[in-house]
């Protein structure tokens, strides 16, 4: 990781550029921003300017902040399907039984998928 340093005449915009191996939607991107917060935090920016603003952009971070939200949409639509999955089982049984039974079979074949894919990852 290299970079260099670019800012304006009048001192009011300044840029770091950070240069890094790591490819766009690389899963070490949020790590990689997380280090680069941490050094920035470290150095205490505040002290030498109040109004300092530190922001974060490129293929990179956009890519990482792009890949997060569709994991976070793909966990929501998750969660709201098993929900009305079992809510329609209730109302066509109108059993406590049958929807912990269908909600026991739901939980074991989620369980059983993340394992088989865990244990695929790991190949």
């Amino acid at each position: 990781m290299d970079g260099y340093y670019i800012g304006d005449a009048h001192g009011q915009l300044a840029a770091i550029l950070v240069h890094t191996s790591l490819a766009s939607f690389d899963p070490r991107a949020n790590e990689l921003q997380r280090r680069v917060a941490r050094l920035i935090a470290d150095l205490q920016p505040k002290h030498f300017a109040s109004d300092m603003r530190i922001g974060f952009t490129g293929d990179l971070i956009t890519g990482a902040e792009a890949q997060d939200a569709v994991i976070h949409d793909l966990i929501y639509v998750g969660k709201c399907g098993v929900a009305l999955v079992l809510a329609a089982a209730f109302l066509y049984f109108l059993s406590f039984r049958a929807l912990a039974g269908m909600g026991l079979t739901i939980l074991v074949a989620a369980c059983g998928r993340s394992a088989q894919r865990a244990s695929a990852s790991d190949i």
